[in-house]
């Protein structure tokens, strides 16, 4: 809804396809992907950083000068289909479904 608000003194690219949240089922991976393999069910981690520079070398994603949030600086999850680095897929639990949410998350 903020984002369709408007933030003051941030300027969304548009058009954009809103949504920060999301899971799902790995489909297909880029080139040197390690780690994961297609059908891994996965949470998506919605900061996007470069994920080479000082910052993300140490640990401070978050300071990337190249840093944004799904549906606020590329587009979000509100699609059928979302590219994005294989760092911001967390694996679910086994038997966990998506609909009980991200691994950690407390829901009463």
């Amino acid at each position: 809804m903020w984002v369709r608000k408007g933030v003051p003194g941030h300027t969304f690219p548009l058009p954009i396809i809103p949504g920060c949240d999301g899971a799902g089922v790995v489909d297909a991976l880029g080139a040197g992907v390690a780690g994961l393999k297609s059908g891994d069910r996965v949470v998506l981690a919605p900061g996007v950083s470069c994920g080479v520079c000082e910052s993300c070398a140490s640990g401070e994603d978050q300071l990337c000068r190249k840093y944004g949030i799904l549906g606020e600086t590329r587009d979000g999850t509100n699609a059928e289909w979302i590219v994005v680095p294989a760092r911001n897929c967390i694996p679910m639990p086994a038997g966990q479904s998506f609909e009980e949410g991200p691994p950690g998350r407390s829901h009463s």
